[in-house]
């Protein structure tokens, strides 16, 4: 960490002991129990910083308090603002994310939220297209290959603890405003630009009052700004490698998901449902930009705008199409993404606002998810035990093979 960053960091008095809850022990429990982590890194005293990622963090924070009924104390926060005494580092990004994971079960509700810088990293393992992950960058990403390898929270690790690891039953929604984020969670269906709708298909801790109220106002005039951060020379080299490769194939459409994914995307559990609303496409840049006096992220603010002028009450495919619609003009140059699990999540309102755990419809789809993984797990078992079968019958039938010629003295030799 940069002796200019540890310095923001320390220089002013830190808030209240009771201004953000980052590792309390109180969990609040009801019939449908809703869990928050938000991540938001403005990298003061980097050589690229934001100013608006914060502010995100707070508008999320009122909008789920005030009017989706998350219990602060079942909020996390992790931001590098002045004081801060759980940085948003990689470690700590990942344990908040295990917690989030841990809290939550069969009819709970989850979400995440990441404001900040987004990049990419040549995928070593051939589950991308493109060959390229997309990648989180935490506070403590640096300067070298070396770190952003140990550091950086790629596509693959978000889906295996958003989806793979996420409770049967339990519902999930992730909110990224970085570059790159279009498929940064590597779910198998996605809504962009397309077909005449305007919507593509492709399977593809609480805050003190102060702090809550208080908004980096900037002017006007500041420019607007890519929340993005460049490679070291190496890894770029690395990326630069892969897309002329690239070129001379048919790569991926804009939207896909992972290859493992998208072949797999069919046999996903119904019962895990998730949904990631992206501030681009992967190859396009997500706005930090001063709007109305603040300073925030223009796919956030879109986001926001769209729920509060409908009474926080609207659709997916609604929700992005209202989110598009505002970003016209200034903000074309990105393009939100709405991705899932199911193509018919899309019909799904946003945190579930018309949805309840005691709906005997939901339960009843809840439990034919669980019942169809149990199933699957199943199966698989008894394939296990049948092949185990197999082979010591096999076994068996070749030692009784051998012990009659060994009795009729007509043992072969062994070459």
């Amino acid at each position: 960490m940069s002796a200019k960053l540890k310095q923001h960091l320390t220089s002013s008095t830190p808030l209240p002991s009771d201004a953000y809850t980052t590792r309390g022990t109180h969990v609040t429990r009801n019939p449908a129990n809703k869990f928050a982590v938000l991540v938001g890194i403005n990298y003061h005293g980097t050589r690229n910083p934001l100013e608006g990622c914060i502010n995100d963090v707070k508008s999320h924070y009122r909008t789920l308090t005030e009017h989706f009924g998350f219990a602060k104390q079942n909020i996390r926060v992790l931001t590098d603002h002045r004081g801060s005494t759980s940085l948003p580092t990689s470690k700590n990004i990942k344990e908040a994310i295990d917690w989030l994971i841990s809290s939550c079960k069969d009819g709970d509700l989850i979400f995440f939220s990441f404001s900040g810088h987004g990049s990419q990293m040549a995928c070593t393992d051939g589950s991308e297209a493109d060959g390229k992950d997309e990648i989180l960058c935490p506070l403590d990403l640096g300067n070298d290959p070396a770190s952003w390898r140990a550091n950086a929270i790629s596509d693959n690790h978000l889906n295996q603890k958003f989806h793979d690891e996420l409770p049967v039953g339990a519902r999930c929604v992730l909110v990224f405003d970085c570059c790159h984020s279009g498929t940064i969670a590597d779910l198998p269906f996605s809504r962009g630009l397309g077909d005449s709708d305007g919507m593509a298909r492709r399977p593809s801790r609480s805050f003190s009052q102060t702090f809550e109220a208080r908004e980096e106002a900037a002017p006007e005039d500041v420019p607007d700004k890519p929340r993005y951060l460049t490679p070291p020379p190496e890894m770029a080299a690395e990326i630069a490698a892969v897309d002329k490769a690239a070129a001379a194939n048919v790569t991926r459409s804009r939207g896909f998901a992972s290859l493992a994914l998208r072949d797999a995307g069919d046999a996903m559990p119904p019962s895990k449902d998730v949904w990631a609303i992206s501030a681009c496409m992967d190859n396009q840049f997500a706005i930090d930009a001063t709007i109305d006096g603040k300073r925030q992220g223009a796919m956030t603010w879109a986001l926001l705008q769209a729920l509060k002028e409908n009474g926080w009450e609207l659709q997916y495919t609604p929700l992005l199409k209202s989110m598009r619609s505002r970003m016209k003009g200034r903000f074309e140059s990105q393009n939100p993404q709405i991705s899932t699990t199911r193509d018919e999540l899309f019909e799904h309102f946003y945190l579930g606002t018309q949805e309840t755990a005691d709906d005997p419809f939901a339960q009843a789809i809840r439990t034919l998810g669980k019942l169809k993984v149990e199933s699957e797990a199943q199966n698989l078992k008894l394939q296990k035990e049948c092949c185990e079968l197999k082979e010591e019958k096999d076994s068996l039938l070749e030692k009784n093979k051998q012990q009659q010629f060994e009795r009729q003295g007509e043992l072969p030799s062994v070459s």
